[in-house]
């Protein structure tokens, strides 16, 4: 179970270093979670939309980039066919899918919070603990 983790970590690490050499998957991404809550804040009104309409446009801020994120973890790797070389390596392929997952949830968990910030600022929400009754 040890070396599974520890090939997993190796393997979200290499997916974070090669995103973060790039970083257009990342601008891209925030970019998508801000243009989400863009839309849908001229969409409505901020002062009359109710709890439930804004945790909705939260979710789907965070949604979006997230499917970006999953989409892109395999792209790279079927671009340059790596993807083959890591199928052929002496890994579990449970761990290469827990390595691209944990790769895929630092990312779209980076990108939440700046849209989470976004978010805030632009409906006019508080930092407290008011916001996590949004997320519900």
């Amino acid at each position: 179970m040890r070396v599974a983790l520890s090939q997993s970590w190796t393997i979200a690490k290499k997916d974070l270093r090669c995103e973060l050499r790039s970083a257009s998957a990342i601008i891209t991404m925030v970019l998508l979670g801000f243009l989400v809550v863009l839309v849908f804040s001229f969409s409505m009104e901020t002062e009359s939309a109710t709890t439930s309409a804004r945790s909705g446009v939260l979710w789907a801020a965070f949604l979006f980039p997230g499917l970006l994120a999953v989409g892109r973890s395999f792209e790279g790797e079927k671009e340059a066919q790596c993807l083959e070389g890591l199928l052929l390596s002496p890994v579990d392929r449970g761990a290469i899918y827990l390595g691209k997952l944990l790769g895929s949830l630092v990312l779209s968990s980076v990108t939440g919070l700046l849209v989470l910030v976004f978010f805030t600022v632009l409906y006019d929400v508080g930092l407290g603990l008011a916001w996590l009754a949004l997320l519900g």
